[in-house]
């Protein structure tokens, strides 16, 4: 996965909602593992709003005691929401003409994704990725934190500079995993996780068998066969 080409996207908005109002969009382009290329489109936030776009009193009231560039960069949006998702969609194209290839970030699974796919729906035009390639930044740096911890570099809280910060925290989770999956020997456990062969082992099997049986607990034999894959010290 880490040779794909992969989206970061992050958005500045007036609201926190699957409609929330839109100031501005942050891409960046990762592929073969590198940081390619990026992009910052100000979005009009009243162009946001008349496209059904929403504001919440307590994300205004928080951008309000951000620092000044931040709020200086939301002010300073002029682009119509339809230009700016128009601009948005060639840019992606431009690096990932195949959109089955195209996955996009957002940080967290209810946030960037959603609400942008929700404004191209707004202003009827398509969004140029499949919803099945959106992904969820969020989730893949609580299985691997030491990705978070990489030092900011430019203005928190302005789109693009949070975009390029993500698309590092990407890049060394991939590795990460990828580390993991070439010697799986070595692989360090996500919390609240245990590894098991990838295929069932037959005292797995035996074991799933065991517990299930007719109209038994299926949640319980999954219990059971990952058991029966720990290592006996770990079991005793």
């Amino acid at each position: 996965m880490i040779k794909a080409t992969h989206f970061i996207v992050d958005l500045e908005t007036m609201g926190n909602g699957p409609r929330a109002a839109i100031a501005s969009i942050g891409v960046a382009v990762v592929r073969e593992g590198l940081l390619t290329d990026s992009t910052y489109i100000p979005v009009s936030l009243e162009s946001s709003v008349q496209h059904g776009g929403e504001l919440d009193a307590s994300t205004v009231l928080w951008w309000l005691g951000q620092g000044e560039e931040a709020r200086a960069a939301v002010r300073a949006g002029a682009t119509p929401l339809r230009d700016a998702l128009s601009y948005l969609t060639d840019f992606v194209r431009s690096h990932s003409p195949m959109p089955n290839a195209t996955y996009i970030w957002g940080n967290g699974s209810s946030f960037d994704c959603v609400i942008l796919r929700s404004a191209y729906q707004a202003a009827g035009l398509e969004a140029p990725w499949p919803f099945w390639n959106d992904r969820d930044l969020r989730t893949l740096l609580h299985l691997y934190p030491a990705a978070r911890a990489l030092p900011f570099e430019g203005i928190k809280h302005h789109a693009l500079d949070d975009a390029r910060h993500e698309a590092k925290q990407l890049v060394a989770a991939l590795e990460l995993h990828a580390d993991h999956l070439r010697d799986a020997t070595k692989m360090v456990t996500p919390v609240g996780y245990i590894l098991a062969p990838t295929e069932p082992t037959p005292a797995m099997v035996a074991a799933a068998e065991e517990a299930h049986m007719p109209f038994g607990d299926m949640h319980i034999a999954l219990q059971c066969a990952l058991h029966a894959a720990l290592p006996q010290e770990q079991t005793a």
